[in-house]
């Protein structure tokens, strides 16, 4: 199953400024596709963050709808590639009537990747970096288009946008991610010099066949905010659809030893005993430590040491006073994610 997470978050220069996120990713599954889409709306452009809104809500569905003719295109894309930007440029131009603003106050780059079935469509607009994780690695599938400047490139608005639109396809084969990745975000996460996507996001993903989805929406989130805007002053966004494998049965499906190995005790007494009676109860939406004091029937210190523990080993976290399994409880465990935005 093809799962969809990701964040955007606001810039330092912007927190200072007072300027909104004007980077949007989205996601949508239909008619058998798997589509996201980021757009980093332009620094110039005052409205940008209502069109890059659009442009990433308008691909997703683009893709879902019309992912057969593209993928087929027999002019080599050049069709499709007209068809997308024709509508494209007709959706920015209606927003412009309803905001009463010129189009190049809506300007924005446009990335996006579909899946259906074992076919890949990309699509690739501006700067960003597109990428891939496959078993053997991060590979990136296309790389920022600047121009003769590193700060200049090619916006939904601009005069060349159809004639620079890249329409890449593929197939699935051995990749488990696909990834998007704005300006802002490739100044800690891509080598501009080798064209290399880090490492790092490559160790992440390979935590998502194990890990509950949220708890992996939240840990990108949380290292959005505290480690990669440090690096840059632009917004950071990033949009990932990976597939999650069935290695993992989930803790519900481990048996009784596999369950010691985790949960390091070594034999079955008190802390495998409280950590397994904890996992099992907040696997459905998180709990409380009151809520699970009062189902448990044991003392909130012996609840709290156990909690503690669990933290440590990164199989619960806390959210806003709930507990939340990190660990994936059963082998489903949702389907797509709605990508958000988070500014401060």
């Amino acid at each position: 199953m093809w799962k969809a997470l990701g964040c955007a978050v606001q810039g330092k220069g912007h927190v200072a400024k007072g300027i909104c996120c004007q980077d949007k990713i989205a996601g949508l599954e239909k008619n058998g596709v798997h589509a996201i889409a980021l757009a980093d709306g332009a620094g110039s452009a005052p409205l940008s963050h209502f069109g890059a809104e659009k442009a990433a809500s308008y691909i997703c569905e683009r893709l879902c709808s019309d992912f057969d003719f593209m993928y087929s295109d027999g002019s080599g894309g050049a069709r499709a590639r007209e068809k997308l930007m024709a509508g494209l440029l007709s959706v920015i131009r209606g927003l412009a009537v309803e905001k009463n603003c010129v189009m190049k106050d809506l300007a924005s780059t446009l990335l996006a990747v579909a899946v259906k079935g074992d076919a890949v469509l990309a699509v690739h607009l501006g700067d960003g970096v597109i990428g891939c994780l496959k078993s053997d690695g991060l590979r990136t599938i296309s790389r920022p288009e600047n121009g003769d400047y590193s700060n200049v490139t090619t916006f939904t608005t601009s005069k060349t946008a159809a004639a620079s639109v890249k329409l890449i396809k593929g197939q699935v084969k051995d990749k488990k991610a696909f990834i998007l990745m704005s300006d802002g975000s490739c100044a800690s996460l891509y080598d501009k010099r080798t064209g290399n996507i880090s490492s790092g996001l490559g160790s992440f993903m390979e935590q998502s066949d194990r890990c509950n989805s949220l708890a992996l929406e939240a840990q990108l989130i949380e290292s959005f905010r505290h480690d990669v805007r440090d690096r840059t002053n632009d917004d950071c966004s990033i949009a990932i659809l990976y597939m999650d494998g069935e290695s993992f049965p989930g803790y519900t499906g481990l048996g009784f030893q596999e369950k010691l190995g985790l949960l390091n005790t070594g034999s079955y007494g008190r802390s495998y005993k409280d950590a397994d009676k904890i996992l099992s109860f907040i696997a459905e939406s998180g709990a409380t430590l009151k809520s699970i004091t009062s189902w448990y029937h044991k003392k909130p210190a012996r609840i709290k040491r156990a909690l503690s523990r669990l933290e440590r080993m990164n199989l619960v976290y806390a959210d806003e006073g709930v507990y939340r399994p990190v660990l994936k409880v059963t082998r489903k465990d949702g389907g797509m994610l709605r990508l958000e935005d988070y500014g401060e």
